[in-house]
């Protein structure tokens, strides 16, 4: 059976339509004259806002990092959808040239921001990456500032524990199976030999507990969506989840 990918399926649309209906909500609730500082990371295309209110568009200053392609930027009638747009290049992880690390340039150019996104991001990241980019997001955002994160999480495994991860992350693919989805074989054991390898590529999954650790340690209250539950026979198991996250109050 031919595999097929998770965009423009019916689980990439309903991430989407979610985080566009929060943030069709958040303008709603401004007063009419108020603009937001909108950070995406990861996306540069911005289809997770393609069902945003045209009116609220217009309210919207647009940011967007990507750490696998810094140049990449929207263009066109989309990029002047939007009250602004601005796409900083530079390292988003590495601190070695303070000048050019992206997220220094957003604090010291644009100031605080008051809504982060990213999609399909984090599972791209190591450990150590995660950690750091929940970091930088915590530092970014206002003190009422909402982080949006949806991504693919795996049964829970023992910490520092390779094979634990792996047959964790093996009973996930063989359920993305059922539908198509598991990437083959020859990616899977790339996946796990690279988990934790900052080279922004392949499945370095983790699961729900231990990201709820990594969010609590970066000072975050959330809340948790599973997703696709009308979708598949065990949305647990299928892994996206949406995160809803503010910063905790000290």
């Amino acid at each position: 059976m031919k595999r097929v990918t998770p965009y423009k399926t019916e689980y990439d649309l309903e991430g989407r339509e979610f985080i566009a209906s929060k943030i069709n909500q958040i303008m709603e609730n401004l007063p009419e004259t108020e603009t937001i500082q909108l950070l995406v990371i990861g996306s540069p295309d911005c289809k997770e806002l393609s069902s945003v209110i045209k009116e609220y568009k217009k309210r919207i200053n647009l940011i967007t990092v990507d750490p696998k392609r810094p140049k990449t930027t929207i263009i066109g009638e989309l990029k002047a959808s939007y009250r602004s747009y601005k796409h900083p290049e530079g390292s988003f992880f590495e601190i070695s040239n303070e000048e050019h690390h992206v997220h220094r340039v957003l604090n010291n150019r644009y100031g605080k921001i008051d809504v982060v996104l990213h999609r399909w991001f984090l599972h791209h990241l190591t450990d150590v990456e995660k950690l750091k980019c929940l970091g930088i997001v915590n530092d970014l955002i206002t003190k009422d500032g909402i982080l949006y994160m949806i991504d693919w999480f795996i049964p829970d495994y023992k910490a520092d524990d390779k094979e634990s991860h792996w047959l964790s992350a093996k009973k996930y693919y063989e359920y993305q199976d059922k539908y198509d989805l598991a990437p083959k074989v020859s990616v899977q054991k790339y996946n796990r030999r690279f988990i934790q390898d900052p080279d922004g590529k392949g499945g370095k999954f983790t699961s729900i507990e231990k990201i709820d650790l990594m969010l609590r340690e970066k000072n975050f209250k959330f809340e948790r969506h599973l997703m696709c539950k009308d979708k598949v026979d065990d949305p647990e198991l299928f892994g996206q989840n949406l995160y809803v996250c503010k910063k905790r109050r000290k």
